[in-house]
């Protein structure tokens, strides 16, 4: 069983709690859950209220290797433990990448060294090589499916919140590459709605967000799973002259055609177990079962290839007119042409 970026920064935080300062490398795409992993790892280490001779925090767009030398290559003077945060570690040039690897096999006792990046592809292998030997590489998967549901359960919870499912499936739906932003809204809403414990409706969402994109794309799926094509067509002008991008709604579409086959082809009928099989919101699953009765196995799967086609014609260059593409691939699919 995959194990979750959650349970990834709890079982370090509680290894490094126990004494294990092996340098660590944290990558992902998601800034929050880097943040969260180094938060996790600092009161690990130094407890919660750090001094200013124990955090030592270097951002590698601006890093210097006399920097590097002086602040953690010394012997601590004034701190038991201390901890060294190279940020954005991949963009560091080669002489920069070289020097880190080479400290880790003579740091002074008591120093934790801790580099984050989103991706491996711009670190030399030197390092990488360097942290599989002394320390560790831990890759923080995005939250997805039924752990994203549970995390958003969460923060709402910190801010004495309770969420209907269909606000958690479009917070979910808009947010979900960006958990600081998700975050941020949440706080919206509490501000919004002032009284702890409060529960939120999609009116409250609106009324926070806007005329969300979001709304309107779901607006749109719900019309192609029942098969309502004049409200389909309708609905899809409203994003294009809203200004929304064709690449966005093609992909929101595929998403949803991929749902819908899913779902068809699945021998359950139960939400929850879809949810869990398939990484979407059990209300999404719900709502799919629901719609995908109103189409054939084979007419989903034509569906969603064209929906894979589209989205190839449109970021290919190949289709003169984006809003054509898109009419084109709702009428087919409720038409079944």
């Amino acid at each position: 069983m995959a194990v979750s970026a959650p349970q990834l920064i709890e079982q370090t935080a509680k290894a490094v709690a126990g004494g294990d300062c092996a340098p660590i490398l944290f990558l992902s795409a998601e800034s929050y859950l880097v943040e969260t992993a180094v938060q996790a790892v600092t009161t690990a280490w130094l407890g919660t209220e750090p001094d200013q001779f124990q955090l030592i925090s270097l951002n590698c767009r601006e890093f210097s290797p006399d920097d590097y030398l002086a602040n953690v290559l010394t012997f601590g003077m004034f701190a038991q433990r201390r901890l060294a945060i190279l940020s954005d570690i991949d963009l560091l040039n080669a002489a920069g990448l070289d020097l880190v690897a080479d400290s880790f096999g003579h740091l002074p006792p008591e120093t934790l060294v801790v580099c984050t990046a989103a991706t491996k592809k711009n670190i030399k292998s030197k390092l990488l090589q360097a942290l599989q030997a002394a320390g560790k590489i831990i890759e923080l998967p995005a939250l997805r499916g039924l752990d994203l549901v549970s995390w958003l359960r969460k923060m709402a919870k910190a801010e004495k919140l309770t969420l209907d499912p269909q606000v958690e499936a479009e917070l979910i739906a808009t947010f979900s590459g960006d958990l600081n932003q998700l975050q941020s809204e949440l706080a919206k809403l509490a501000a919004y709605k002032g009284i702890a414990g409060s529960a939120v409706s999609i009116a409250d969402l609106k009324a926070v967000m806007g005329r969300s994109s979001l709304h309107s794309i779901f607006n749109l799926t719900d019309a192609i799973g029942e098969q309502n094509l004049s409200r389909a067509r309708s609905e899809l002008l409203n994003l294009l002259n809203a200004g929304e991008n064709p690449a966005y709604i093609v992909a929101m579409l595929q998403w949803h055609l991929a749902n819908l086959w899913q779902c068809k082809a699945a021998p359950s009928t139960d939400p929850q177990a879809l949810a869990k099989q398939l990484g979407i919101h059990p209300y999404v699953a719900k709502k799919c079962l629901k719609q995908a009765a109103n189409f054939e196995l084979a007419t989903l799967e034509k569906s969603y290839l064209l929906a894979v086609e589209c989205e190839f014609r449109l970021k290919a260059g190949k289709a003169p007119r984006a809003d054509v593409e898109l009419d084109r691939l709702i009428v087919e699919t409720i038409a079944n042409l």
